[in-house]
């Protein structure tokens, strides 16, 4: 018997001994986290990806240039059934199809929110001027610029505008 039989232990099993099966198949990580919700192993001394291991315990190395991404888009799951090989073009494609993408309110930086931009839309529209309006609701003209142009806060359509109006 090692000294240590932590260390005697296949990777397989260090991994798997932090898994919690959940009911839709997701195996959740349970030990540390990154700050973005994956999994954390030590791996050498290094933190390694938890999902990462996972996929390629069985399916072997990550081709270099490749990320390992999330069907369930469960960060903490390790379940190599929910990962794909993908670019990072990939990612940001499988974030837009699904919705994920922060934009609006939900973006850290955003100083406006809906029911403003709404407004803003319905000035503009009735020929307000973008440094007055710059002023009422604490942006810059560019801002206001972007938004009349359909730069920023185009998921906000003008019919929203013009059903408000109503």
């Amino acid at each position: 018997m090692p000294r240590w039989p932590s260390l005697a232990k296949s990777l397989e099993q260090r991994l798997m001994e932090k898994v919690a099966r959940q009911a839709n198949d997701c195996w959740q990580w349970t030990g540390n986290h990154h700050q973005y919700g994956y999994g954390l192993l030590k791996i050498d001394g290094k933190q390694i990806r938890a999902h990462r291991i996972s996929w390629e315990l069985k399916n072997g190395a990550i081709p270099a240039g490749l990320h390992i991404l999330h069907r369930c888009d469960t960060p903490s799951c390790v379940n190599p059934d929910h990962l794909f090989l993908g670019t990072q073009a990939d990612n940001i494609a499988d974030k837009l199809a699904k919705g994920r993408q922060a934009r609006g309110e939900r973006l850290h930086s955003s100083k406006l929110k809906v029911v403003q931009v709404i407004e803003i839309k319905r000035l503009l529209a009735a020929g307000a001027k973008n440094r007055t309006l710059a002023r009422q609701f604490d942006v810059t003209p560019t801002a206001i610029r972007a938004i009349a142009a359909g730069r920023a806060w185009k998921h906000i359509p003008s019919k929203e505008v013009a059903n408000e109006r109503s």
